[in-house]
């Protein structure tokens, strides 16, 4: 994809993919906001993104490569959809609620200049088996949260009413 899009939503029965060349600015929706999407698709296999990018119901991120940089805490979220992470780079953050799954086996969260976290909201499932996040882990109320490989830093909370499964020995 030459150019950029920003503050676009990108509705059901679609596809975009991002390539090398690609550049996305302002926040972007995978899927209606309202969650009455079907059919939406986003591959990010290099490029940048500027802003946050959200999958909503019926829409699936799968984000191999690239790199996704804004001062918001908050780069890739699935409130509703799901987020496949295999790579590339998010400079804050990953969340997972309404809903929403992020499956996470490569890539990295966080970066010398930003904390990184990955987080598993109300309603939300995480499911980190590969990759690094820099900094924290986090399972917030009515959420479940699965790690059985990559890294993680210093920082995990689990809240009241939270699901944090540990599975193995070695993280």
């Amino acid at each position: 994809m030459p150019g950029f899009l920003g503050g676009d939503v990108l509705g059901s029965s679609s596809q975009l993919n991002l390539f090398s060349d690609g550049l996305i600015r302002g926040n972007f929706a995978v899927g209606p906001i309202d969650g009455s999407g079907s059919n939406v698709e986003m591959n990010v296999f290099g490029g940048f993104i500027e802003d946050s990018v959200t999958a909503y119901a019926g829409s699936v991120i799968n984000f191999s490569g690239g790199i996704i940089a804004t001062s918001s805490t908050e780069q890739l979220a699935a409130e509703g959809g799901v987020i496949n992470m295999t790579g590339g780079t998010l400079n804050a953050g990953g969340f997972a609620r309404d809903g929403g799954t992020c499956n996470m086996s490569g890539g990295s969260i966080g970066s010398r200049f930003a904390s990184g976290q990955l987080v598993s909201q109300a309603g939300g499932t995480v499911n980190l088996t590969g990759g690094t996040v820099r900094d924290r882990i986090f399972a917030t109320d009515d959420s479940v949260f699965n790690v059985s490989g990559g890294t993680f830093g210093r920082e995990t909370e689990a809240r009241t009413g939270a699901d944090l499964r540990l599975i193995g020995n070695s993280f």
